[in-house]
This record gives C-alpha cells, structure tokens and sequence, in this order.
C-alpha cells in the first residue's frame, strides 16, 4: 500500500536540518487549540476524506456508497491526523513524512491487539 503514496523524502526544514520546522509546529497548534479554527479545520478533514473515498472508490472499481472506501479514508484521515499531531508536539523533532510512514504501515499491516 506504501508504494502507491508518494510521501516524500524526509527533507530538512530550512535552518534546522532536522526535518522539523518549530515555528510552523507552533502554528499548527495555535490552529488546533482555537476553538474559532477547530471547526474549520474538522470541514477541511471531512472535505478531504470524502474526496479520499471517492478515489478509493474509483481506483478499486466499488460502488461509491459502499462503506469499505469511506472505512479505508476514515482510517487514513485518523491517521494523518494522529501523525500530524506527533509531529507538532514531538520533542526532540521528527520529520513529519517519517511519522506519515509509520501511521500508514501500521494501518497496511494491521494494529496489534493492546
């Protein structure tokens, strides 16, 4: 599944040579923490997930009202999400495209039972 998404190399941030750019983080969570953007960014989520449903339909040849492609982009939303969240809280930084990877491999190989 990796191999059909083009994440990208974990390129450093201008500056830090980390892969990590701290004042952007910061702003992601300025986003995040204020309740005036939360809804917002929650219609962009939707927005983009729904999207992702449609080409997951499309590409796999499934009906578009079928719940496996809205499953599949629901699954890979909540994990961009939760990727995105480790990256703008992690200390020390990581690459975001690192995180991306691990959230999507996690998912093509299934979760392991807590």
């Amino acid at each position: 599944m990796l191999a059909r998404f083009d994440i990208g190399p974990d390129e450093a941030a201008p500056g830090r040579g980390d892969g990590h750019d701290a004042q952007w983080a910061a702003g992601v969570r300025l986003m995040i923490a204020d309740p005036a953007l939360q809804g917002e960014l929650q219609k962009a989520e939707i927005a983009a997930q729904t999207a992702l449903a449609e080409a997951i339909a499309e590409r796999t040849g499934t009906a578009a009202g079928d719940v496996g492609p809205h499953l599949l982009a629901a699954a890979v939303n909540t994990a961009i999400t939760v990727a995105s969240d480790r990256w703008a809280n992690a200390d020390p930084p990581v690459p975001l495209a690192t995180l991306l990877r691990d959230v999507l491999h996690r998912l093509e190989h299934g979760l392991p039972v807590p």
